[in-house]
């Protein structure tokens, strides 16, 4: 996973109107291959420098990307409201075998369908939780065979973010789930607990739909 830091310098006053050209723009961002998350954030000093905190699955992901907003006119947008040239930052993590990395490329394989990818990170004895400690199912293929008909049920939904915390063998996730067919939104939360560096059990909450 590699962390971007995109910092927008605006003209004094304008960073108001970048804001509300991301409320649109990053659905986009969110939505393109390899994007883990992408977070808006305004600088304490200066309201008019809007940063973007990114995670991406490989800076080469960014990189095409970027080359598709370059394609499509987004400089030629944003011209009117920049005060100047974009800064970036791109972060060196110190924990690539972090749990919360492994929980990304869980996210990344899921967005693209690869149900190969996403056994590789499962226990054969994975487990699923409801809140109060049901039992949602056992067992690594029929896990994954949910996964598979959840696809064939919503060919377009797409989990749009993913936060992870860690707290030693535990990891928490936050993660919006759009596209449906009836326009709803899922917010979920999901606690997992490892076996070295597989997912062996996981809990679920709904937070909204």
């Amino acid at each position: 996973m590699d962390t971007l830091i995109l910092t927008f310098p605006c003209k004094p006053g304008m960073g108001k109107e970048l804001l509300k050209t991301f409320e649109v723009a990053l659905k986009d961002t969110r939505a393109f291959k390899g994007c883990l998350s992408v977070e808006t954030y305004v600088s304490e000093e200066n309201p008019d420098d809007v940063v973007l905190f990114e995670e991406w699955d490989h800076k080469s992901s960014q990189e095409s990307y970027m080359k598709w907003r370059v394609e499509t006119g987004m400089p030629e947008a944003l011209a009117p409201i920049l005060a100047g040239p974009l800064r970036e930052q791109w972060l060196i993590s110190k924990a690539e075998e972090s749990l919360g990395s492994v929980i990304h490329e869980f996210s990344q394989h899921f967005r693209d369908r690869n149900i190969e990818g996403c056994r590789e990170l499962l226990t054969e004895n994975f487990s699923w939780f409801n809140p109060d400690g049901s039992k949602v199912l056992e067992g690594i293929d029929a896990f994954l065979e949910g996964i598979l008909e959840f696809w064939r049920n919503n060919p377009n939904v797409k989990n749009v973010t993913s936060r992870c915390i860690e707290v030693g063998n535990l990891v928490t996730h936050s993660e919006t789930f759009s596209g449906f067919d009836d326009g709803r939104t899922e917010e979920n939360i999901w606690v997992y607990e490892f076996e070295g560096q597989k997912l062996k059990t996981m809990y679920g909450y709904l937070v909204k739909a």
